[in-house]
């Protein structure tokens, strides 16, 4: 069984997060699944570490993914920003320009002919 983190229901902060974590183990839930921005943030305050002390593990990716494995500003694992490097990874827009990552949710960003990209 699983259990769904989104981008706001899964603050890393909340006093019932531990509760939480304890009712979906007695419940038999094996796994959570989550935004990779708000698993790092669990990371970070010890919750994956409590989840997995309780038989849970993560599954991780969900809509910004993509701002992980080709971060478009870069980010602490990958530094490399791809909006200056590789703009022809992005998707073409129809006045010419390159899609530029502000604030991403879901909506396809990469350019899928390029080759280099899917490869």
């Amino acid at each position: 069984a699983c259990v769904q983190y989104s981008d706001c229901a899964g603050n890393p902060d909340r006093l019932l997060n531990i509760p939480f974590l304890d009712w979906l183990a007695k419940n038999r839930y094996n796994y959570i699944y989550t935004w990779m921005s708000v698993y790092e943030r669990l990371k970070e305050t010890g919750m994956v570490e409590e989840a997995r002390k309780r038989g849970l593990e993560f599954m991780v990716g969900h809509h910004d993914a993509s701002d992980f494995f080709l971060p478009p500003q870069g980010n602490a694992y990958f530094p490399e920003k791809y909006n200056e490097t590789h703009p022809e990874y992005y998707k073409l827009l129809a006045d010419g320009s390159r899609y530029k990552v502000v604030d991403h949710k879901g909506q396809i960003i990469f350019c899928s002919r390029n080759q280099n990209l899917i490869n």
